[in-house]
């Protein structure tokens, strides 16, 4: 819940007010975590019921593709999420560039 972060909530959209906002951060670094854990999950659940129905091969994978697609609407939230917290991340000069390089400070 986002809007809830500042105190009073209208200081989420009148700066002018007095009040404190927690830190948007790591609000929105465990947001989009659990968006991501819970997108995935629902494009995951339907493989094992597709997998045990009586279908032609082709047609289970055919429809394990199209069901698939959807890992492409999990990639949009990991793109943004990278993106907006940029300036959080420092690459540490020990390793090559790499997701185990990326650490937030």
């Amino acid at each position: 819940m986002g809007i809830l972060i500042c105190r009073p909530i209208a200081l989420n959209w009148d700066k002018t007010l007095k009040g404190h906002c927690g830190d948007t951060t790591s609000q929105e670094i465990a947001s989009a975590s659990i968006n991501m854990v819970l997108d995935l999950s629902i494009v995951i659940l339907p493989m094992p019921v597709l997998w045990g129905l009586q279908l032609p091969l082709r047609k289970k994978v055919w429809l394990s593709g199209v069901l698939s697609i959807g890992l492409w609407y999990v990639r949009t939230p990991v793109a943004k999420a990278t993106t907006d917290l940029r300036p959080y991340l420092r690459v540490s000069p020990d390793t090559d560039r790499g997701f185990a390089a990326v650490f937030v400070r």
